[in-house]
């Protein structure tokens, strides 16, 4: 039996994105399940924030009932751990200069390595394959590693280095079917080394489409956008296409909301048309997808998309890039929403949704099936335990007399080792 412990880049209560966020919630799941389960991670913030700039205190805390475990930040040619293990790099090939250059561009963690080291009794979930945490930590115990890739079809997906882990982790836990699809098919594994997890959803209250509409001062639709706003979610496309559609059908009521982290440009012309909301607490976002006509998600580079979900938790269709094999796949499995190709398909998209506001409901509520039938936390536990199982890697429990605290108050920190 082996005691689970999750490794992230950065993670915490301040730390934003998917994986991060999917990292912390399947932990506390897993921790209420009753399995001991830590998060190790750097003392870095997050992604949008200097990698280097220490920002969670070093050693032990607790977050939401789970150990959390910060360990000093390096940069690679700080780290001393491999240069004092060669042979954990015995087979590994040379890798072109670029493929190099990404590989130490990143945070890592000497003491981190060398806590991974000592822990000869745990399975370590890595998350997000083109993290140098994640390449360079899962050389060291690769037969007690799993990998939460968070694959996408970009360049690093192509990388000899990519292949190199992918190929030597003992398991890979998809978030969706197109993920591991592209896994197979560029690593040339067997599909019984992957495993479909899904993701996990908290399913909240209903949003208050009223408080959020008197709060905006109209009851005009919107359109609605959550997340990173950067040209690699193709948020700067987003707002071209809005604004070349309001401007062809003169929808001077139509606006765009952008909530999220990043810098949005907006056409001085239609300030009053692309809002930006910057960050939103947990309940203007619940309120804000249920009052929205539709949620839109650009972005082309999704290995799961909580955005969605959440989306038709509220029951609020959806309009995705037909070039996320991701998001189209959960559109076409919910009957929640369309998809488009260019402008064109985008502008006939908009129009057939806006003047049906019956089809609008109709998606919204497929979509909300969709989540609840397959996306809800219990189920994507399942998955993961199964999944481990199967693989030959079953987790350990914490016996009944012991409680979070206990465990939390009486595991070593190797940080101080």
């Amino acid at each position: 039996m082996y005691r689970p412990i999750f490794v992230s880049t950065w993670c915490g209560p301040d730390t934003a994105g998917g994986a991060e966020h999917y990292c912390g919630r399947l932990a506390q799941e897993l921790r209420r399940a009753g399995y001991p389960v830590e998060i190790w991670t750097t003392t870095a913030r997050g992604y949008t924030f200097p990698w280097f700039e220490p920002y969670y205190p070093e050693g032990l805390q607790e977050w939401d009932g789970v150990p959390i475990r910060h360990f000093p930040l390096q940069r690679h040619q700080e780290v001393s751990f491999f240069r004092e293990r060669p042979e954990l790099l015995a087979d590994m090939p040379s890798f072109p200069e670029g493929e190099m250059a990404h590989l130490v561009e990143m945070p890592q963690s000497d003491a981190l390595y060398r806590a991974i080291e000592q822990a000869q009794d745990a399975v370590f979930f890595f998350f997000i394959y083109s993290h140098n945490l994640s390449f360079w930590g899962g050389q060291i115990a690769p037969e007690r590693t799993v990998l939460f890739p968070t694959l996408h079809d970009e360049p690093y997906a192509y990388h000899n280095a990519s292949a190199y882990l992918v190929r030597r982790v003992h398991r890979l836990l998809c978030l969706s079917e197109p993920e591991r699809q592209l896994a197979l098919a560029l690593y040339l594994i067997d599909r019984e080394r992957t495993a479909l997890v899904g993701g996990g959803v908290d399913v909240p209250a209903p949003g208050d489409a009223w408080r959020f509409e008197r709060r905006l001062q109209s009851h005009e639709p919107f359109l609605f956008y959550l997340g990173r706003r950067d040209q690699a979610k193709r948020v700067p496309e987003l707002v071209r296409f809005f604004c070349q559609y309001v401007q062809a059908r003169r929808r001077k009521g139509l606006r765009l909301l952008l909530a999220g982290p990043g810098e949005v440009d907006i056409p001085p012309a239609l300030a009053e048309q692309v809002i930006d909301l910057g960050y939103v607490s947990e309940q203007d976002k619940q309120d804000a997808y249920a009052a929205a006509a539709v949620f839109c998600l650009p972005s082309q580079l999704e290995s799961y998309s909580l955005v969605l979900m959440e989306a038709w938790l509220q029951g609020t269709p959806v309009l995705v890039n037909a070039a996320g094999q991701v998001a189209v796949h959960h559109c076409q499995k919910s009957h929640g929403g369309l998809y488009y190709r260019d402008y064109a398909e985008f502008e006939a998209c908009l129009d057939y949704l806006l003047q049906r506001p019956a089809l609008r409901r109709r998606l919204g509520a497929a979509g909300r099936d969709y989540v609840l039938q397959e996306h809800t936390w219990p189920a994507t536990l399942e998955r993961v335990l199964q999944a481990l199982e199967g693989a030959g890697r079953p987790l350990a429990r914490i016996p009944p007399a012991e409680g979070v605290d206990q465990a939390i108050d009486r595991s070593p920190d190797p940080a101080q080792t």
